[in-house]
């Protein structure tokens, strides 16, 4: 669910764990050569990227008996600072695993009594994370981590000398290429990656980087391979940013694959580790702990049973499995860190005011027609803006503690329906007002204490189509009244049938809607079409494209969109209605991003939101061009913090009056007054840092969707539990 971390598309939840049948756990062992089952090093805290919060999490590096006895501390980081991702090296003498005792994230390696620590890999401008050694001990697979813009925009696939040198990358891609570890033969790679628009997938390469091949179906969304020692299998971790994870393998040939844990109701096992002998898997468990942040380290034996290694352990447990010596059972008897429940805070930095009265007046319709309506985010209110002088009139005066989001013009120029999101726990309602500002008020109430965000007028301006969120998202409708709602897509909230559906567009003939679905059966998110009725459902682009924030034309059957909506480097692109003649119409260079498509009324130009004049992704400002993608100019619409942008039909001369139908009682009047800062945990001014959200629903992720309409929750990751 949305408010849950995870990688730009990527990372999965903490654990669980039950026993399993002893024919599954043999499955894994089926030829494994016989080795010593030594040492377990462990690392607590999520410690993957792309966030910030998580790869801080206070970490050191831990080693244990099998049996859980002889636990002792190897490494001492300074506070503020972390070690993690332990990997031993083939012949249990050493591990290597990440650190930013440095700065930055880089690769250090200790011997297996926690002497001879050394630096080996750092860089400015990288993290380096996520290393496993090769299994002759003279080459280290990590993920190298792209953070030269200030933080992480992809994570490449590469390889170093086990002394630090002869650095080469294997795999790029602007993806999130993570958890490399070499096959026990060393000749191919496998690793989790949100490749080709999918959630997580385990892929195989060689080590030369040729034969890239998928392993996992998209629906499995799997993550944190491992091989067993024979090199037949790979074991995985399902569901990666789902509850009610668990365990496979399956043949690197491929086929089908076998279930080694089932964890029971929402909880979780997952990062697997395969023991040397091949007879033993460690995992990490939430089985014990609902909630968050809480998770044992499991031992199931090849008979199927399960004792805990480590109990009770602060946020996720990062386990290696190694050969190491045992050695004593009485460890140096220092404590782990506390577990407690995480309360994350995501301070937006703060953003000059912008006056919030009328520059000039109401501003004249263009040559184009129409006006821009936009939230200028440092404000929290609605404006509308010539779309060729920028001359722009605020229209929404809501109070400090809410903001006025995602507004859209009725047909006919007289309304403009939008959002308003409260900054605590309040459900986020459809408000609708004159094309003036005048006459504002709040829709009925939703009666289940549902989000109703990014409305949408249909064609006969008669009703309003929106995401209707909770767990989940649905694209619902209703009057202008706020009543006789109906459903057009279901609400998809099973553990492995989740779909987050959101941001509407209604067809000019309205008989169809197209709008973003998020996180259907493995795949990131694509633009999909539903009978205004509801049924007919389809997707409309591929998954590779990762396309999201659908506008219909309002004179054809076109559609422009946004491309690469969950990662970096997202352009404009535009496809007939069934799916057909994609054409890209931006061109910003990556890491930049264009977003937030909208159409001129009479249908010849197309403005959308971009971050292309900003090294550090502080702003988005508005642009047009015309539907070819020539043009490209901005709209100097005196705010350098946009959002929701949409270009509708110039309301009338003289006052624009709702029509009777919409009349109901007008809410009291707020207070008008510019904020200097962001709601806490909306990205305003860094549009693309939203963690990709994975899971949209009523929570703080949610919300900060609504703001940019660039990326749709995550959080993934908020860590909403």
């Amino acid at each position: 669910m949305i408010g849950r971390r995870s990688l730009l598309g990527i990372v999965c939840l903490v654990l669980a764990t039950t026993a399993v049948p002893t024919a599954m756990v043999s499955s894994v062992a089926v030829g494994a050569p016989a080795q010593r089952d030594g040492l377990i090093a462990f690392s607590v805290g999520y410690q993957l990227p792309p966030n910030d919060d998580d790869l801080a999490i206070p970490s050191d590096i831990w080693t244990v008996r099998p049996d859980g006895t002889g636990r002792r501390r190897l490494t001492h980081v300074p506070e503020g600072r972390t070690a993690a991702m332990p990997s031993w090296s083939p012949s249990g003498g050493s591990l290597v695993y990440q650190s930013n005792v440095a700065g930055t994230y880089g690769l250090w390696r200790i011997n297996a009594g926690g002497e001879g620590n050394v630096a080996l890999l750092s860089e400015p401008g990288y993290d380096d994370l996520t290393p496993s050694w090769s299994p002759d001990g003279r080459t280290i697979a990590f993920s190298r981590c792209d953070r030269r813009v200030g933080f992480i925009t992809s994570c490449a696939l590469a390889l170093v000398d086990a002394d630090g040198s002869n650095l080469r990358v294997v795999l790029d891609g602007k993806r999130l290429h993570l958890r490399p570890i070499f096959s026990p033969d060393g000749r191919s790679i496998a690793f989790q990656s949100d490749r080709a628009g999918l959630l997580s997938a385990i892929w195989l390469i060689g080590r030369d980087g040729h034969g890239l091949r998928r392993l996992t179906s998209a629906a499995t969304e799997a993550s944190w391979p491992d091989f067993t020692p024979d090199g037949r299998r790979v074991v995985y971790s399902t569901h990666c940013c789902l509850p009610h994870s668990d365990l496979e393998s399956v043949p690197v040939t491929g086929g089908p694959a076998t279930p080694l844990t089932h964890a029971s109701g929402l909880q979780n096992d997952a990062f697997g580790s395969v023991s040397p002998s091949g007879r033993s898997l460690l995992f990490s468990s939430d089985e014990r702990h609902p909630g968050c942040c809480t998770n044992d380290l499991v031992v199931q034996g090849p008979d199927g049973r399960q004792h805990r290694v480590v109990d009770a352990a602060s946020d996720v447990v990062f386990a290696d499995w190694g050969s190491a010596p045992l050695g004593s059972r009485a460890g140096d008897g220092a404590e782990l860190p506390a577990t407690s429940e995480r309360a994350r805070s995501i301070a937006a930095a703060p953003v000059a005011p912008t006056a919030a009265a009328a520059q000039g007046g109401d501003p004249a319709p263009s040559a184009g027609g129409g006006r821009l309506l936009y939230t200028d985010a440092s404000v929290g209110q609605v404006f509308a803006a010539d779309p060729v002088s920028g001359r722009r009139v605020q229209l929404t005066h809501v109070d400090r503690n809410h903001a006025a989001t995602e507004p859209d013009t009725s047909p006919d120029g007289r309304s403009i329906v939008f959002s308003v999101v409260a900054f605590d726990d309040a459900p986020s309602r459809t408000w609708i007002m004159n094309a003036d500002g005048s006459g504002a008020h709040p829709l009925a109430a939703d009666p289940d204490g549902l989000n109703q965000l990014t409305p949408v007028f249909t064609p006969d301006g008669r009703r309003i189509v929106y995401a209707r969120c909770g767990e989940v998202c649905a694209i619902w409708s209703m009057d202008r009244t706020g009543r006789a709602r109906r459903p057009i897509t279901p609400f998809r909230s099973s553990p492995t049938e989740e779909a987050v559906d959101f941001a509407p567009s209604v067809s000019p003939d309205g008989t169809q809607v197209a709008f973003s679905r998020y996180n259907w059966r493995g795949i990131a998110v694509q633009v999909w079409v539903a009978d205004i009725g509801g049924g007919h459902e389809r997707p409309l682009t591929p998954a590779s494209l990762e396309g999201a924030q659908p506008a219909w034309s309002p004179q054809s059957g076109r559609l422009a969109f946004t491309a690469g909506i969950i990662h970096f480097g997202s352009t404009i692109w535009m496809v007939d209605r069934d799916g057909t003649s994609l054409q890209r119409r931006t061109s910003t260079p990556y890491p930049h991003n264009d977003f937030v498509p909208t159409w001129s009324p009479d249908g010849t130009r197309i403005g959308f939101e971009s971050d292309r004049r900003y090294g550090d992704f502080c702003c988005v400002d508005a642009f047009s061009m015309r539907t070819d993608g020539t043009s490209q100019r901005r709209v100097p619409v005196n705010s350098s913090v946009v959002s929701g942008l949409d270009w509708g039909t110039a309301p009338p001369p003289g006052r624009a009056e709702l029509s009777a139908s919409a009349a109901t009682a007008l809410a009291p009047s707020a207070q008008t007054s510019p904020r200097t800062s962001h709601i806490a945990d909306q990205p305003g001014s860094r549009p693309h840092r939203c963690d990709l959200g994975r899971r949209a629903g009523p929570t703080a992720a949610t919300r900060r969707a609504s703001w940019t309409a660039s990326c749709l929750d995550s959080a993934f990751r908020l860590n909403g539990r």
